[in-house]
């Protein structure tokens, strides 16, 4: 009798896998669950460009018409072609040194729009799950903690009297 292909793989042990694989090359049968969507860059990209093209569309049609306001929403307009060009690639070929590059990039994007447009905010929801598909996990976790907390340092909290509030 031969071995069979399954014979002889159960001889063989488990095959090495990266603990958390992000992207696997070529098609894998699917487990018992179905397919993980989680491995799916198309999930991914939807919710960033979502995340980025709304809040700008939002600054520029319901806020002032100012050119700091149209520049707010052209910096957030801007993420989508620096993941095309930048992030995608860092992902799929797990390029540390481009993704690096493309997590600056970001930042350098999205921080001066939500100084000038805090609507802007809702782009975390895209942005920090960038920087867990870019980086490792310590250095993506101060990442996205520097972007969700570095603009509320910087930015200038206003101080408005309302109905019945002083400012003294």
């Amino acid at each position: 009798m031969s071995d069979g292909p399954d014979e002889a793989s159960a001889r063989r042990g488990p095959a090495a896998r990266p603990a958390f694989p992000l992207l696997r090359r070529g098609r894998r049968p699917a487990g018992p669950a179905g397919p993980n969507a989680w491995e799916s860059l198309r999930g991914w990209e939807l919710l960033l460009a979502a995340t980025t093209l709304l809040p700008a569309s939002f600054i520029v049609l319901e806020g002032p018409r100012t050119p700091e306001h149209l520049l707010a929403a052209g910096l957030l307009a801007a993420v989508p072609v620096v993941y095309l060009l930048l992030g995608r690639p860092a992902i799929t070929r797990e390029d540390r040194p481009r993704g690096i590059v493309y997590i600056v990039l970001l930042a350098a994007l999205f921080t001066p729009a939500v100084l000038i447009a805090p609507t802007a905010t809702f782009a975390l929801f895209g942005l920090c799950p960038q920087c867990f598909m870019v980086l490792r996990a310590r250095p993506a976790v101060a990442g996205s903690s520097c972007s969700t907390s570095g603009p509320r340092s910087v930015s200038p909290c206003p101080t408005t009297a309302g109905p019945g509030r002083s400012t003294s």
